[in-house]
């Protein structure tokens, strides 16, 4: 769909999933079907960003205008009328990333905050407003289901998992 690749994903059943600013690709191995506005009315905005599949094997992708999920062949589009936490004034629901945990849940990071998904239900976790960085750029999950958000303004933050709240990572702010 666009010659500039944005975000890549292998599914553990050997597709690799491939995100540009103009739609998404799916190749198998020998081809490529290509997923956007024109063919798949949940994708509203071609502009993908981020890639995830989480323990259910559904294929999660972030977009400039919600939060999609593909489970079996079938798109569905997660937005503020879904209860997506976005900003109030932005027009479009801006979701810049997302990744998945070993207990089901989806996280992304909709414009100013870190928003998990699980049991049909979206909950906010860090608001940027009173955080150094103004904006959450990345998010990544490691081998020790540690999650980690990294900040417009070099900041990086983990989430305590017996707290449940995030924390700014000690020593963690990266030179400009």
């Amino acid at each position: 769909p666009d010659d500039q690749v944005k975000s890549l994903l292998q599914t553990r059943n050997g597709f690799l999933w491939i995100g540009t600013g103009r739609g998404l690709a799916r190749f198998d191995g020998l081809k490529f079907v290509v997923f956007d506005h024109l063919n798949t009315p949940e994708l509203t905005e071609d502009n993908c960003n981020s890639l995830a599949e989480d323990s259910e094997g559904n294929v999660w992708i972030s977009t400039n205008d919600g939060l999609v999920r593909c489970r079996d062949g079938k798109f569905t589009r997660f937005t503020r009328r879904d209860g997506l936490p976005v900003t109030h004034g932005v027009p479009k629901d801006i979701v810049g990333a997302v990744c998945a945990d070993r207990h089901g849940g989806v996280w992304c990071l909709p414009r100013w905050s870190v928003v998990r998904f699980q049991d049909g239900r979206f909950t906010k976790h860090l608001d940027a407003k009173g955080v150094p960085s103004d904006i959450m750029l990345t998010l990544h999950r490691d081998r020790a289901d540690v999650l980690w958000v990294g900040g417009g303004s070099g900041q990086l933050y983990r989430l305590d998992q017996q707290t449940g709240k995030f924390e700014t990572a000690a020593g963690a702010n990266l030179p400009s």
